[in-house]
């Protein structure tokens, strides 16, 4: 069989061959000039040189480090307590309750009996909302502020109970203007509450100047306007009386727990 018979019987075959290496070429040669392996190796090569180089701090260098984490958070501490108003515990709802607004029914119910009731047996008159809505809130973070609210009105009208003033009324707690708080959120929270309050000059002078005094959790006298009733001519004064605590992460702002 000479070269042309070879040719003529098999010339698919040689040319299928031919074409494949030709692709192969083709394609050593591609991948050759788009990604270079043997520079890729060196590349993965020097990063390890580098991270082989690298100090592990020093344990000097971590308790330090460690040491003045800890005067930080404590320094937070301090101003928290200096600062933060402390909710009373009775006026805080447990982490896990399941049935929130149940529980602020009830330590509403309690806080009239205590404040409302106890007042009036000492002729004394206190609005018995005392500044809660007629509904009941919605929402556990809700709850939770006009139960911060409800402790400061608890401390103010205990004060003018034993002042021995006439009458607590215009109890409002200011609600919250904005957007809600979002989950994560660093949480301060200015709450106000507004009070009018009527007696003679001397009881009253007496609660503004417990209030005034700073023996109590860290509240802060807003406003107050001092004036005469001339209306009802019973020659009563009548304070009106606005009061902000600041809280701070109120969920564990509880008397006496540690953050």
């Amino acid at each position: 069989m000479d070269l042309n018979d070879f040719w003529q019987g098999n010339r698919k075959f040689i040319l299928g061959v031919g074409c494949a290496v030709v692709v192969v070429l083709i394609g050593k040669g591609v991948v050759g000039s788009v990604w270079d392996a043997q520079a890729a190796a060196r590349g993965v090569e020097r990063h390890a040189s580098g991270l082989r180089r690298e100090e592990a701090p020093r344990a000097a260098e971590v308790s330090a480090v460690t040491g003045e984490n800890t005067a930080l958070g404590a320094r937070l501490e301090e101003l928290y307590a200096r600062l933060a108003y402390v909710t009373k515990e009775d006026y805080v709802l447990p982490k896990n309750e399941p049935n929130p607004d149940l529980l602020y029914n009830a330590i509403r119910g309690r806080a009239r009996e205590q404040l409302v009731d106890f007042a009036a047996r000492r002729n004394i008159r206190v609005n018995d909302s005392l500044g809660l809505p007629d509904y009941t809130p919605s929402g556990r973070e809700a709850i939770q502020r006009y139960l911060r609210g409800l402790s400061i009105v608890e401390q103010v009208v205990s004060a003018a109970i034993v002042a021995e003033v006439r009458a607590v009324d215009g109890i409002e707690i200011v609600e919250r203007k904005g957007r809600a708080r979002q989950k994560g959120e660093a949480f301060v929270d200015p709450l106000e509450v507004r009070f009018e309050i009527a007696g003679t000059t001397a009881a009253i002078a007496e609660l503004v100047e417990d209030l005034v005094r700073g023996e109590e959790q860290f509240l802060c006298v807003e406003d107050f306007l001092i004036e005469t009733d001339s209306k009802k001519a019973l020659g009563l004064t009548v304070l009106k009386l606005a009061v902000s605590a600041l809280t701070i992460d109120p969920e564990v702002q509880v008397t006496g727990a540690k953050r």
